[in-house]
Parts: C-alpha cells; structure tokens; sequence
C-alpha cells in the first residue's frame, strides 16, 4: 500500500481536499488526516454522514399523515368506520414514506472532518492522505494538489513504519 499524502494550513483546503479525493473515487474510510501544532498531534476524525434518520422521521410522519387524509376524504361514503379507514390509509402512506424518507435520505451525504477549531490560529498543520495502490497514485497527487496541498509525495508502507517527518 501507498499513502500519498499533503500538508494545508486552513481548514477549507483540508475539507476540499477531502471532497477531491471523494470525486476522485477513493472510498472515505482510506483517508485519513492529522493536525499538527506546535509539539501537539492529534487525529482529526473523518465521519460519513448521511439524511437516512431524518428521511425515515420526516417521510413517515408525512406519508401517514397524507394517506390517512387520502384513505378518509376519498372513501368517506363506504360503509367501513372513519377511523379504520384512517388507520390504513395511514399505515399504507407511513410505509411508502418511509421508504421515501430512506431512499431521500441516501441521496442526502456529507463527509464531516473534526479540525481543531482554533489551531489554525496557531499555525497548525494538517497531514492529510489517501491510501491506495500503484496504478492510482497519479489521481490521488491531483486531487491533492487541485486542492492547494503543499509538499505532495507519496510513502510506502515501509517507509510510513519506520517514521515520517512534517
């Protein structure tokens, strides 16, 4: 495995480089990123989020609220009950929209790094990079760089155990 990797010193450059090597179609579990300042290093987290909960929340609520309203005004002259006719049609239209409210939901994605909010003031420095094979290296170098990465190079897994200076 490589790991090519970049420096930045502001947090927009870091979360743009990150969306680069996303559109570049490396998976968000193989970047990483460390912020430096001063004798202090820290892992800065990157987490995939996505509208799934909200999209299940929202699409249910509505779905069963249309459908019991649907189910009640359009079959009032039947001779079955209001309320049953309420209850179906709320549970017809909660189960469509909570696969709406999935499927809406995954559309819905975002990828969040935590950086240090005030380091940046205090010149930090982040080391972010993507580990990859041999044949992907050269994409991986120009999502960085597209991204305003300074000293772009790449290391071995060889070279990454036996240290790494910034």
């Amino acid at each position: 495995m490589i790991f090519v990797h970049a420096i930045y010193r502001d947090p927009q450059a870091v979360t743009s480089a990150v969306d680069e090597l996303l559109r570049a179609g490396f998976a968000a579990h193989d970047i990483n990123a460390v912020v430096y300042c001063g004798e202090s290093i820290e892992d800065a987290p990157i987490q995939h989020t996505t509208g799934v909960a909200a999209g299940l929340v929202i699409g249910g609520l509505v779905g069963g609220l249309l459908g019991a309203l649907v189910m009640m005004v359009g079959f009032a002259s039947a001779d079955t009950p209001m309320f049953e006719l309420g209850l179906r049609g709320w549970a017809a239209g909660a189960a469509f929209g909570l696969l709406a409210g999935v499927l809406g939901g995954l559309g819905y994605w975002k990828i969040k790094i935590d950086l240090p909010k005030d380091a940046f003031h205090r010149g930090a420095r982040v080391l972010l990079g993507v580990g990859t094979n041999e044949g992907r290296v050269k994409k991986a170098k120009r999502a960085l760089l597209r991204a305003g990465g300074r000293m772009v190079s790449e290391e071995t897994s060889r070279q990454l155990q036996s240290g790494m200076r910034i």
